[in-house]
């Protein structure tokens, strides 16, 4: 993470900061804006923030849409570093397939093969999904399944596939 130092602010500037590739948008006040802020810090704020003030400190305002887009393609990028796709019914689906193919190997006097061939298809069937979810046995150790089942079919739906 770079590390900015702050300067005095020059009236109606605008600061790009950089790291990484990734760019900030921040503006500083106007002149207006400046005078009334360096007013309320006089009248009101503690002593340290007088002496900032004093120094040329000011504030800035953020262009919060960046950097919402910015949040939205880190998070993408890590999410993408740890295989999870961006789609959330690819998501969904990897997940309920990851899940179904360890218990397959943590019980295999369990049958599994129908519902992996189904999780297996390009655009796996939500409700068929379900379906053969609902009629693994019961146990314990499978009940999440049908949540995850759950989850894969409203991802589907939502997304409208």
């Amino acid at each position: 993470m770079a590390t900015v130092k702050a300067q005095p602010a020059k009236a109606g500037a605008t600061a790009t900061f950089s790291d990484d590739d990734e760019q900030d948008s921040v503006t500083e006040p106007t002149p207006e804006e400046l005078a009334a802020y360096r007013e309320y810090v006089r009248n009101n704020a503690s002593p340290q923030a007088q002496a900032l003030v004093a120094q040329g400190a000011a504030p800035v305002s953020a262009d919060t849409q960046t950097l919402i887009e910015q949040m939205q393609a880190q998070i993408a990028s890590l999410m993408s570093e740890r295989g999870v796709p961006a789609d959330p019914v690819e998501a969904a689906s990897k997940n309920l397939w990851e899940h179904v193919n360890a218990r397959s190997n943590a019980m295999p006097h369990v049958e599994f093969k129908e519902l992996k061939d189904e999780l297996s298809k390009d655009n796996p069937d939500p409700e068929v999904i379900n379906l053969l979810v609902a009629d693994l046995p019961q146990h314990p150790e499978l009940a999440y399944l049908a949540q995850l089942a759950r989850d894969h079919h409203k991802a589907v739906l939502k997304a409208g596939k």
